[in-house]
């Protein structure tokens, strides 16, 4: 089976190394995978010790329906959301961000690996428009290049992702919330 994302597990938690370097130390920490699939990440969560739910419009085992741009979740409810290739795909990028600091706790982290339609500067001005303070970031587009060939080869790249024209980028980000 195809992973979900590009690079699969391996960035899954090479997102999760990033975030837990700027995590808040603290026990019952509490986390939310946005568009979180078949559960993968939610699992990789529950073995670095983080409670984790998983929300999803198509929920695997164990996972929650639920929309990304409007959570069933009270504000503050999570010390970290993570979101892998989901967020680009609800048709508003910037609204799951902005749900995502809705329910971030304050000084929560956000890990995000998406595509994006401009540069690292754009994606960092992006971030904070939303009260986010971009702390790591990464490039691994051509990554997601070899990902997106794979699914355009195999007749299901436009199941997941509409990407548009020139100029398509995917980082991995890690931002922490400022106080709004």
């Amino acid at each position: 089976m195809r992973a979900l994302h590009p690079g699969g597990t391996e960035t899954t938690m090479r997102l999760l190394q990033m975030a837990e370097a700027h995590a808040a130390p603290a026990s019952n920490r509490c986390a939310l995978d946005m568009g979180a699939g078949n559960g993968e990440a939610v699992r990789l969560l529950e073995g670095q010790g983080w409670k984790a739910t998983g929300i999803d419009l198509e929920p695997g085992e164990g996972i929650l329906w639920g929309n990304m741009l409007h959570t069933p979740f009270l504000e503050g409810s999570f010390d970290l959301v993570l979101s892998e290739c989901s967020f680009y795909i609800t048709g508003s990028l910037e609204g799951a961000i902005g749900e995502a600091w809705r329910i971030l706790k304050p000084e929560g982290v956000l890990a995000l690996g998406d595509v994006y339609f401009g540069t690292a500067d754009e994606w960092e001005r992006m971030l904070a428009a939303h009260s986010f303070c971009l702390l790591e970031l990464e490039d691994i587009t051509d990554l997601w290049r070899e990902y997106y060939l794979a699914c355009v080869w195999e007749g299901t790249a436009e199941a997941f992702c509409h990407v548009r024209g020139k100029g398509c980028r995917y980082y991995l980000a890690v931002a922490g919330k400022e106080r709004g």
